[in-house]
């Protein structure tokens, strides 16, 4: 039985500097968040090589808001600029996006109410959604992050106000056609999953003596577990506790040298 600890820094493992939520440019509880705090979110999202993702932006406590600008930044060795559609904002289309930066990672976006009233929607509402051709490999990823250049960010409510919002960033992870990362593993399990006190993760490795890190992050990317197995071979299970953690939905990693593995598990009691 593993029992949840207390993570530990270790700023030597590369490994962490690409955590799909780093670059997170203001995070704070989510206390703050139920206090009526406006939030912007990335998604993170999983596709494989060779297909279109579709990575959602979405709005929390967006109420009486004027107008927004912003950079969505990404790392074109891994994903490519296609397309935004999806738009959540009335008045927003195609025109309030800058693309002359996509080749280069940045796409910029502007929005404004025409009626000047402000507008207001339900919490986790898409306001638009980017799609990106995936050109990495199995197991590579990038960052979907929002960037201050080269349009700064800015939201400003009904009363000219100029707010601070949350933004929490997210990644496109690209997985094999098969939905699972060769060559980690060929066979991966999650069960029970909704969890409840425990679940249990199993998986058959194809390759001996490998490096495995297995990590667990809450909906805001917050990294609640972290252990190191170190060098395992063939078939792998390990249980691991949830009983101290909070209802909601969480994403289950499993990683190994450049290859990763990414599971949602949805906590309930």
């Amino acid at each position: 039985m593993l029992f949840l600890q207390p993570v530990k820094s270790n700023p030597n493992q590369h490994f962490m500097k690409q955590l799909l939520f780093i670059a997170i440019i203001s995070l704070s509880s989510f206390a703050a968040f139920s206090a009526g705090v406006l939030k912007l979110k990335i998604d993170t999202i999983n596709a494989a090589n060779g297909s279109v993702a579709g990575v959602n932006v979405r709005v929390w406590n967006f109420t009486n808001i004027l107008s927004i600008q912003g950079t969505i930044g990404f790392d074109t060795t891994v994903i490519t600029y296609n397309s935004v559609n999806q738009f959540g904002l009335s008045g927003m289309t195609n025109a309030s996006f800058g693309t002359a930066n996509t080749g280069s990672g940045k796409l910029t976006y502007s929005w404004n109410d025409a009626t000047l009233g402000g507008v207001t929607l339900p919490d986790s509402t898409i306001i638009f959604t980017v799609h990106f051709n995936v050109t990495g490999s199995a197991g590579h990823q990038s960052p979907v992050n929002f960037v201050n250049s080269p349009t700064s960010l800015e939201v400003i409510d009904a009363n000219f106000n100029s707010l601070t919002p949350i933004y929490i960033n997210g990644a496109v992870i690209v997985n094999s056609p098969s939905g699972i990362d060769e060559p980690i593993t060929n066979r991966f399990n999650i069960y029970p999953n909704p969890a409840h006190n425990q679940f249990t993760l199993a998986g058959q490795l194809t390759i001996d003596n490998c490096q495995l890190s297995i990590l667990l992050y809450d909906a805001f990317g917050q990294l609640v577990y972290e252990e190191q197995p170190g060098n395992v071979s063939g078939f792998i299970s390990k249980t691991i506790n949830t009983s101290s953690l909070a209802v909601g939905i969480y994403y289950l990693q499993i990683r190994s040298g450049g290859e990763i593995i990414s599971r949602k598990v949805v906590v309930e009691k």
